[in-house]
């Protein structure tokens, strides 16, 4: 094994009761992320959401009389070194992975998982194709079909404007931009069905490859067709540099994309042309004054200088899940750890509550959001802040 790869090792010790006749166990849980390469933006948020979650677990791990083992390493991106790295864990004793940070490394890992009949928690990967994929695959981000769904209900119904009586859809033509990966063929061939399926226009569908490549003729392909909006599924460097080439050729519709585009760095790269641009995600507001998010908001910053994204919480309550299911197994067999996460209800997460359905997912539903002024917000509160200022600017004109 190269030791290269291994970015941290964590041990927390437990109480030995061996006065007691209990003898202390050691339990792995590892993860693979990508910390470099494409995803490495998520893998680097969600690294540090579980760091924060190991030292808010300390106590309770310790209480159980476990010595935990908590190994990171980079998958560098690439499925295939995932997927080396998932054998060579299980086979070092893991009890439980965190991985399939992207939906392509999940794919390849949940395979492994299959091989050794152990857990695979995945923080973030969301393709449908995924959805009860094994009775060893977990996740804590939902499907891409419901950041699918609702955005294209979002278009067909929530962003209309109103002339006297009559309600006009703003949208009415889109281009479809994705990667052609698990990710990106998954959620745009669900957002393209629905669109359709409310009337919509689809018109042009473009699956492209990922990472580095000319893709001028695609830009210049939607800008001819001029369409109301441009839906993207992508990871932050093909959504940035998309949205940057469509603003700099002229495009001034609407441009529409997922929460892979939810991260600091995405909207710094994209810098102005971010402005406006509209996304799905699942509901994380680092101003809340509810528990559990407003300490792990505060202990995120005091630990890094900076405030946590969605990855980040998603990493946190990965770990989190973990320990639970550790608790409520009572005991470090893999038959045991999987009736233990199976067993998890109503668990406050920082990402939401959380339980597991049939299929290994969780019941969690996106919302939409806009960039204004380089901060992400609620739609909702977006118009409110407008009907807001518009109601003021009546009252001026009114005097």
């Amino acid at each position: 094994m190269d030791l290269k790869r291994i970015i941290l090792t964590v041990y927390i010790a437990g109480i030995a009761f061996l006065g007691c006749g209990k003898k202390e166990q050691k339990v792995r849980f590892d993860a693979i992320l990508p910390l470099s390469g494409s995803a490495a933006t998520y893998g680097e948020a969600i690294k540090k959401g579980i760091l924060v979650a190991i030292d808010d677990n300390k106590e309770t791990i310790s209480s159980m009389g476990y010595t935990l083992v908590v190994d990171i390493f980079d998958s560098e991106s690439d499925p295939a070194k995932a997927t080396k790295i998932a054998r060579e864990r299980y086979e070092a004793g893991a009890l439980a992975l965190i991985g399939g940070v992207t939906s392509d490394e999940a794919l390849n890992m949940v395979k492994v998982a299959d091989e050794f009949d152990r857990i695979l928690l995945s923080p973030s990967a969301s393709a449908p194709i995924l959805s009860g994929i094994s009775r060893n695959f977990f996740r804590i981000w939902p499907p891409d079909t419901r950041e699918a769904l609702k955005m294209a209900f979002f278009i067909s119904k929530e962003l209309v404007r109103k002339k006297g009586n009559e309600t006009q859809r703003i949208v009415n033509t889109v281009v479809v931009l994705g990667t052609d990966t698990a990710y990106g063929k998954g959620i745009t061939e669900v957002f393209k069905k629905e669109v359709e399926r409310y009337g919509g226009k689809i018109l042009d569908f473009i699956l492209f490859p990922p990472g580095p490549g000319d893709i001028s003729g695609i830009i210049d392909r939607t800008i001819d067709l001029n369409p109301d909006a441009v839906y993207i599924a992508a990871l932050e460097e093909d959504i940035a540099n998309i949205i940057r080439l469509l603003r700099e050729k002229g495009y001034d519709g609407k441009i529409m994309t997922t929460s892979a585009f939810a991260t600091p760095s995405a909207i710094e790269k994209t810098a102005k042309y971010a402005e406006k641009v509209i996304f799905t995600q699942t509901v994380f507001d680092v101003t809340s004054n509810q528990e559990p998010i407003k300490s792990f908001v505060q202990k995120f910053q005091d630990k890094y200088g900076e405030k946590p994204d969605i990855y980040a919480a998603h990493g946190y309550d990965a770990f989190a899940v973990l320990v639970e299911a550790l608790k409520k197994a009572g005991s470090t067999l893999p038959i045991d750890f999987v009736k233990g996460m199976v067993a998890i209800t109503d668990f406050a997460g920082v990402t939401g509550t959380i339980q597991f359905d049939e299929k290994g997912d969780v019941n969690k539903f996106p919302r939409v959001y806009i960039i204004k002024e380089g901060v992400p917000i609620d739609y909702e509160r977006y118009l409110e802040e407008l009907r807001k200022k518009l109601e003021t600017l009546r009252r001026r004109l009114g005097q």
